[in-house]
């Protein structure tokens, strides 16, 4: 679990060698003291509001790119044509928050709205969900290869 330990220093320790030099008390989350809990869940919930906004993946189309995001496990994916057209998705909530050109917004679930949609936004979330697949793809062969993050592809046609 990532953030499962934590440190707490005095901010007036001494430094050496531009590290501060030890921690006053290690926790982890179990044995964290109530007292810093309501901190550490401010942080964490920061930390994650910055990784689903931070690409790790980029991939560009023909007509569109995809952003797979740093949160985790479930990544959020934007994604946006060359009309403007931009789809959010988000995994955890199974919500995509689609923006037109002219700035209206549709919210759907596409695994209970598929077929009532139209034949221009199913061709859409397919479109969104064949990107994202590609991205996981990318992704899952870049920590294989020990490559560093972000990573930037592109599609050939």
């Amino acid at each position: 679990l990532v953030g499962s330990e934590m440190c707490i220093r005095d901010r007036y320790q001494r430094r050496v060698h531009g590290v501060v030099d030890g921690c006053v008390s290690e926790f982890n989350l179990s044995t964290l003291p109530k007292q810093f809990a309501s901190i550490y869940e401010y942080a964490y919930d920061f930390v994650n509001i910055l990784k689903s906004k931070t690409p790790k993946v980029i991939l560009k189309g023909d007509d569109y790119k995809c952003y797979l995001m740093e949160n985790e496990p479930l990544h959020n994916v934007e994604f946006t044509k060359s009309d403007g057209t931009k789809a959010c998705y988000q995994i955890s909530s199974n919500t995509i928050i689609v923006t037109f050109p002219d700035k209206t917004q549709l919210q759907i679930n596409p695994y209970k709205e598929f077929d009532s949609l139209s034949e221009e936004m199913k061709a859409l979330v397919e479109e969104l969900f064949e990107a994202a697949r590609q991205c996981e793809e990318i992704e899952k062969w870049a920590e294989s290869e020990g490559k560093d993050f972000p990573i930037l592809a592109s599609t050939i046609n």
